[in-house]
């Protein structure tokens, strides 16, 4: 990864949670303005956004390679092996989940939590986003168990935030509809 700046377990938070605001969610307090206010909020309102080493994680922001970004982990829940984007006994990385969304159809039929995908895959197709500033990824060190049974060297990062803009973007890719164009990530590592 080509890192460009120094950053924060704060930082990340404001970005999270002013391009929340952005997206139209509505937050049911003011950003936090101190890394413990941060801390607690993201503790009891953004789990799913959150590991709880974070505050004392190194966290930088950068480019990824094409290499890095086709090898991110993908998250394995119930919708992504329900639509097939992750099998079992193949390693989940972006470069497959977006192979599998290619074979299944997935872009090419609307159906309910396809939305989001469709979407940015839309955006994409007409040049109005690119994975820069507020559309960074989020992308942290894996836990231990994600590392557990993963091939080695088969994941660069895990993919923290950025799902429904990443996989749209490997897709396009796939599809020789788009160029490269290296994408932009907070980066957490921990310890």
């Amino acid at each position: 990864m080509d890192r460009t700046a120094d950053s924060s377990f704060f930082e990340y938070g404001q970005w999270y949670l002013e391009r929340e605001v952005r997206k139209g969610q509505r937050l049911d307090c003011a950003i936090p303005t101190s890394a413990p206010q941060m801390q607690s909020h993201f503790e009891t309102r953004c789990r799913g956004k959150y590991r709880s080493w974070f505050p004392r994680g190194h966290w930088t922001i950068g480019h990824l390679s094409f290499d890095e970004f086709k090898r991110l982990m993908v998250l394995d829940v119930a919708h992504t092996r329900h639509e097939r984007l992750v099998v079992a006994g193949v390693p989940r990385t972006l470069l497959n989940a977006a192979k599998n969304a290619l074979a299944s159809g997935y872009f090419e039929i609307m159906q309910p939590k396809r939305e989001k995908h469709l979407w940015y895959y839309l955006r994409y197709t007409i040049g109005s986003l690119s994975l820069t500033g507020e559309n960074r990824l989020v992308v942290c060190t894996l836990n231990r168990g994600e590392k557990r049974g993963s091939p080695e060297g088969a994941y660069s990062f895990y993919l923290h935030d950025g799902w429904g803009r990443a996989l749209p973007y490997m897709v396009l890719l796939l599809q020789n509809r788009l160029s490269y164009e290296p994408v932009e990530v907070f980066c957490a590592v921990d310890g």
